[in-house]
């Protein structure tokens, strides 16, 4: 897919971080020519959940799906601080390039809260993305059940 590796950022103390690419849009290839941005918010938090010592709980994101030219395919986001607007809930966006994008009518498109494994494993299996790694799936699959494990929602 890429291998570019998300940098963390930060606003300020006690503010959100954030893990992004270096560059906003970075170039998946397979079947479509698409670009992929990710920007995920997070906060660490003492005390985390499991008797953890600190934990890292997501606030928001950010997950696009363009063309090379700049039109949107789809976005999955949830900013529930009122960053780009009052939509405080998991949603996502189907861009009017999502037309001329060969998905499936059948394709199951991730909704409610989406983690970053779900948008990979939709970008492979449903666009056509080729993985970098032949075992991809064992790799996704892992860290979702991680995530499912530790999620507090």
């Amino acid at each position: 897919m890429t291998q570019s590796v998300l940098i963390q950022r930060e606003e300020g103390p006690d503010r959100p971080r954030w893990v992004n690419f270096p560059v906003r849009y970075l170039p998946v290839r397979g079947r479509n020519d698409l670009e992929l941005s990710i920007l995920h918010e997070f906060e660490l938090v003492v005390g985390g959940p499991r008797a953890a010592p600190w934990a890292a709980r997501s606030s928001g994101y950010w997950y696009q799906v363009r063309r090379p030219e700049g039109s949107e395919v789809i976005a999955f986001h949830w900013h529930p601080t009122g960053r780009g607007g009052n939509i405080a809930f998991p949603h996502l966006h189907l861009g009017r390039a999502a037309g001329a994008v060969d998905i499936d009518p059948k394709a199951h498109v991730p909704t409610g809260r989406v983690s970053l494994e779900a948008v990979v494993a939709f970008l492979i299996r449903e666009l056509g993305v080729r993985p970098l790694r032949p075992d991809w799936g064992t790799i996704l699959a892992a860290n979702q059940a991680a995530f499912d494990a530790k999620r507090t929602w």
